[in-house]
């Protein structure tokens, strides 16, 4: 092994810390994992904010597979288009490859939880995957929507008195 000199290290660069204010965030899968929990297997999820103030923070979360969670992770998988049959634990890879192959990007809802140790901060966590419609990139022109040949208003600015 190569001898270590401690005097040419750097400090690791700063990082903004500060918590994620609870709403809606669209997000990218970078990672899920399949682990083995107490109740059933659960998906061991990493996510990164794509868009707005908070843009590249890392958040994660855990979705169970048993029959009582059975709701959050069925929002899951709709939140990237996830639709077919498939069985949560033996169809792990299939989900997994689709999941991190989905570039439009999903919704998570964030909030804060109370944290179970007494003294401590309260948790910013996922407390919800949000099955949002993506607004499409250019939307149809209002003008075009009239038979008429006249122009639609911009705003009520425009409308004549």
């Amino acid at each position: 092994m190569p001898r270590i000199n401690p005097s040419e290290f750097q400090e690791a660069p700063s990082i903004d810390d500060t918590p994620v204010v609870p709403g809606d965030y669209k997000i990218k899968i970078e990672n899920i994992d399949l682990k083995d929990g107490t109740a059933a297997p659960y998906y061991f999820v990493r996510v990164r904010i794509i868009e707005g103030k908070y843009k590249n923070r890392t958040l994660v979360d855990n979705v169970s597979t048993s029959e009582k969670a059975r709701w959050k992770w069925s929002d899951f998988v709709h939140s990237f288009h996830f639709t077919k049959p498939f069985d949560p634990v033996d169809d792990f890879n299939a989900m997994r490859d689709a999941a991190i192959a989905h570039t439009r990007g999903m919704y998570v809802r964030v909030g804060h939880e109370k944290n179970p140790r007494p003294g401590d901060e309260d948790r910013v966590r996922i407390l919800r995957w949000v099955w949002k419609k993506e607004v499409p990139e250019e939307s149809p022109s209002l003008e075009s929507d009239r038979d008429d040949g006249r122009s639609t208003p911009e705003s009520d600015d425009d409308i004549p008195f």
